[in-house]
């Protein structure tokens, strides 16, 4: 898309794409010498909806721009050197194998002794290989700390039976889907609960 008509809130959108703040970018663009004037101006100026709304799809433009641009270039440049997936794979395959003691070294057809035992290094390729071929799932805790502490076991159990079909979709690894996602074994003996 082409730049803004107008020049200032270009300059703005460019600059808050580089990482600028709203002050730094108003600054740019209006002149000010003030950083704490042109806060104030900034907050103004885009708190008119339309002309905050034209400088934040520029910059969404402009960093979709940037972003296509790098992918082309890095394409380029794995054309150039015969770099892709295969061959990032194939490395790292030859890592893990070295790394395991899976071949000896051999230098001009004669083995001149073994790989040593490198168990963090064969982890690590062992774990971006399987990163590549979508072999794991990110698994991260949603919501805010504290957001069941106010829940009593059986509101938690409860909690977990309605939303059993998302745990127990496959190859997703929770703990408790099968068994309908309770908390069975967080219970004691007197089927009261015990301290977390």
């Amino acid at each position: 898309m082409p730049a803004l008509q107008d020049p200032r809130l270009e300059i703005i959108a460019q600059r808050l794409a580089d990482g600028a703040t709203q002050a730094e970018a108003y600054a740019a663009a209006y002149g000010s010498k003030s950083l704490t004037s042109a806060k104030t101006a900034a907050s103004r100026l885009l708190s008119n909806v339309n002309k905050r709304a034209t400088v934040d799809n520029r910059v969404a433009e402009v960093l979709g721009e940037r972003d296509s641009a790098r992918m082309t270039a890095l394409q380029t440049e794995a054309k150039k050197t015969g770099l892709n997936k295969a061959w990032v794979l194939e490395q790292l395959r030859t890592n893990y194998e070295r790394a395991m003691q899976a071949e000896p070294v051999i230098r001009e057809g004669q083995p001149t002794g073994e790989f040593r035992y490198e168990g963090s290094v064969a982890n690590k390729a062992l774990e971006l290989i399987g990163k590549e071929l979508g072999m794991f799932i990110e698994r991260r805790e949603t919501g805010q700390p504290g957001d069941f502490a106010h829940m009593t076991d059986d509101e938690i159990d409860r909690y977990i039976r309605e939303r059993r079909h998302l745990l127990a979709a496959p190859g997703n690894g929770v703990a408790g889907a099968r068994d309908g996602g309770t908390r069975a074994s967080a219970k004691g003996a007197n089927g009261g609960s015990q301290p977390h």
